[in-house]
């Protein structure tokens, strides 16, 4: 019961772009077996967990754990970490070409 009520506070924290952009993620992979559903889950609670008072300018999208490690060490100690964000994704969501998700058919690809 606890994981459910982190979850929601997490997701209660996402500003309505984050949300809809998981749950378009969520929705494209519905078919995902239990271990990819467990990876969409903790990328939501990392992502919710962050504070969003800070002055983003550019957002970095990365799949998989290592390179969104990478770029967090390459971003310490610089002033990148004040401007730059980064968006950890599962590295199942790597796989493309992602097109026509706005129709039926390009979501069943």
């Amino acid at each position: 019961m606890e994981k459910i009520t982190q979850l929601k506070q997490a997701i209660q924290r996402l500003n309505e772009a984050d949300a809809k952009s998981m749950l378009l993620l969520l929705l494209v992979n519905s078919s995902l077996n239990e271990e990819k559903l467990q990876d969409i889950r903790q990328s939501i609670l990392k992502f919710g967990d962050k504070p969003k008072t800070r002055d983003v300018q550019t957002m970095h999208i990365v799949f998989g754990e290592s390179p969104a490690g990478s770029l967090k060490a390459a971003f310490r100690n610089t002033d990148y970490t004040n401007t730059e964000d980064i968006i950890m994704l599962p590295t199942n969501f790597s796989i493309g070409p992602l097109k026509d998700l706005h129709k039926v058919s390009g979501i069943e690809a």
